[in-house]
């Protein structure tokens, strides 16, 4: 993980802000010849869920942009991260965690 957010709403600008942070604070530049058979530079992956936000049309124009490739979970299929999943779980079946609740976002 190079990035993360905390917001109170998911949103595709939201997201597209934070993909566009993650990748000037990581250096990526848009390979030359994105797109093209003559592109040598190894594609950088951004994958998420199906989410409305993750298949955003703003989202999707702004990864076009930096020359970034989507790659999505399945449908219907929870589990394609793990770690992500597990700490989704222990928060819907174990309300007492964290034992001391955050003051603010």
């Amino acid at each position: 993980m190079v990035a993360w957010d905390v917001a109170e709403v998911e949103s595709a600008q939201i997201a597209t802000d934070l993909v566009q942070r993650a990748c000037l604070k990581e250096h990526f530049h848009r390979p030359s010849g994105f797109g093209g058979r003559q592109c040598q530079q190894p594609a950088l992956i951004f994958h998420a869920d199906n989410s409305n936000a993750m298949r955003g049309a703003t989202l999707e124009s702004r990864l076009e942009e930096m020359g970034v490739l989507r790659s999505f979970s399945r449908q219907r299929v929870s589990n394609d991260n793990p770690y992500s999943e597990s700490l989704f779980r222990t928060v819907k079946y174990r309300p007492d965690y964290p034992s001391r609740t955050f003051a603010n976002i």
